[in-house]
């Protein structure tokens, strides 16, 4: 199908404001496609009901704004990234009403993906499919989301890793899925992050859980576990709370 704003074959900086794009529903339409981000901004467009992604970053973020940005009504992801995030300030953007996820990501690695909003989506709120190296992801929000909050999909790892202040609420509206998961954690900062009324666990570390810090998270009302886990810990967990949850506030094993 044709897409809406069509940017592929180039580096691409400079500034994308202001734009509408809407009802591009052929298939495999997009709203905006880009080939990579070098810097600029990227803000306040909007794109609507297109038949495929709202927004599609083919390549690598590595620096700019992008940012106040809207999806809605798209078949398949609000804004899907199939580079790497190195760079770049992403903030204050919305996805809503998605038919899969409303954040996709392929690798992190920099950059800052913070204040962004995830709600009613058909899939995950923001996913994360490939290892989160670096950069901080932070006062992020997914409600409503069909499945999860938060999939951390692969390894998050890297002492500048930041994972800070997210909400995850009411999500799994049509599967039982977690606030947060994590396939496995080797080094970063996982802290005051909040898992409530989620219809499986607040905070499943699915897999090793071998270095970084896990600290001051809050996991309440959840229909399952507050914090579940697979495996031992090597890394730290401190000042974590939970209440009110199914099962168990903590089955993390020791």
């Amino acid at each position: 199908g044709d897409d809406g704003v069509d940017l592929d074959g180039a580096m691409l900086s400079g500034t994308i404001t202001d734009n509408v794009v809407m009802g591009g529903t052929s298939v495999g339409s997009d709203g905006f496609v880009l080939d990579s981000w070098t810097g600029g901004t990227i803000s306040r467009n909007t794109a609507s009901g297109n038949g495929n992604n709202g927004f599609l970053i083919l390549g690598d973020i590595t620096g700019g704004t992008i940012s106040g940005n809207t999806a809605s009504n798209n078949v398949n992801t609000g804004l899907l990234v199939l580079g790497d995030v190195s760079g770049a300030m992403m903030s204050g953007n919305t996805a809503s009403g998605i038919g899969l996820d409303g954040f996709g990501f392929n690798t992190v690695s920099g950059g800052t993906i913070s204040g962004n909003t995830a709600s009613g989506n058909g899939g995950d709120g923001f996913f994360f499919n490939g290892d989160v190296t670096g950069g901080v992801i932070s006062d992020n929000l997914a409600n409503t989301n069909d499945f999860g909050g938060f999939f951390f999909d692969a390894t998050v790892s890297g002492a500048n890793t930041m994972i800070t202040g997210n909400t995850a609420s009411g999500n799994g509206v049509f599967f039982a899925s977690d606030g947060f998961f994590f396939n496995q954690i080797d080094d970063g900062l996982i802290d005051s992050n909040t898992a409530v009324m989620n219809p499986d666990d607040g905070f499943d570390l699915n897999g090793a859980f071998n270095g970084g810090t896990f600290s001051n998270n809050v996991s309440n009302n959840n229909v399952d576990d507050g914090y579940a886990g697979t495996a031992g810990a090597a890394g730290t967990r401190t000042n974590n709370t939970a209440n009110g949850n199914g099962g168990n506030d903590d089955d993390f094993p020791p």
